[in-house]
C-alpha cells in the first residue's frame, strides 16, 4: 500500500483557520474597549482586508484581477450583505463576552446542517450529536449563569451571520 503525501498547504490552512477565527472576537473586543464604535471597527476591518487582498493580488495573482460586470455586481452585493453582518457582529460583541460571541458564531453549524439536509445531503448521527451539543452549550451559557445574558447581544450575534446564510440558502435552493 502506497502512502500519499499530506498536502502541507492544506494542513497549514486547516490549522490557521481556527486560530484566526478565535482571535477575531478578542481583537474586536479590545478595539471596542479602547473606545471604537462597532461601525468604525467593521469599517477598519473591511479596509484592512481590502488592502491586504489587493496587495496579494497585485504582486502574486495579477492575471486574476479582471472582474466581469456581472461578477462585480455579485461582489458588491455580497459586500453589502457581509457589511450588514459585520455591523451586527461588532454590535453584539460590544454587549457580550468574547467567548460567548465565539460560541454563538459557531452556531452556524446548525444552519449549515439544515441547508445541507435541504439540499439533499444525508446527515449522519455524529453530526446531529454535534449540533445537539452546540445547542445545549448555548442554552447553558445564555440561561444558567450568575447574570443573564444580554439577549439583544445574542440576537445581534445570531443576526450577524444571517445575511450570509440568506445568500447561501438562496444559492442552495437555486442549485436544487
Amino acid at each position: 500500500m502506497e502512502r500519499q503525501a499530506v498536502p502541507l498547504r492544506g494542513v497549514v490552512m486547516a490549522l490557521a483557520t481556527p486560530v484566526f477565527l478565535g482571535v477575531a472576537p478578542i481583537f474586536g473586543k479590545m478595539a471596542l474597549h479602547a473606545g471604537a464604535d462597532p461601525f468604525s471597527v467593521a469599517a477598519l476591518r473591511t479596509l484592512t482586508a481590502i488592502a491586504v487582498l489587493w496587495a496579494v493580488y497585485a504582486v502574486f495573482l495579477r492575471r486574476f484581477i479582471f472582474v466581469s460586470p456581472a461578477g462585480l455586481m455579485g461582489c458588491v452585493t455580497i459586500g453589502i450583505i457581509n457589511g450588514v453582518g459585520a455591523l451586527c457582529y461588532y454590535s453584539g460583541l460590544g454587549r457580550l463576552d468574547a467567548g460567548l460571541v465565539q460560541l454563538i458564531n459557531g452556531m452556524y453549524l446548525v444552519v449549515a446542517v439544515a441547508l445541507a439536509h435541504y439540499g439533499g445531503t444525508r446527515v449522519d448521527g455524529r453530526t446531529l450529536i454535534r449540533v445537539g451539543l452546540a445547542i445545549v452549550a448555548l442554552v447553558i451559557l445564555t440561561g444558567f449563569g450568575e447574570r443573564r445574558a444580554d439577549f439583544l447581544g445574542v440576537g445581534l450575534m445570531m443576526g450577524s451571520g444571517r445575511p450570509v446564510r440568506w445568500h447561501a440558502g438562496a444559492q442552495s435552493i437555486r442549485a436544487v
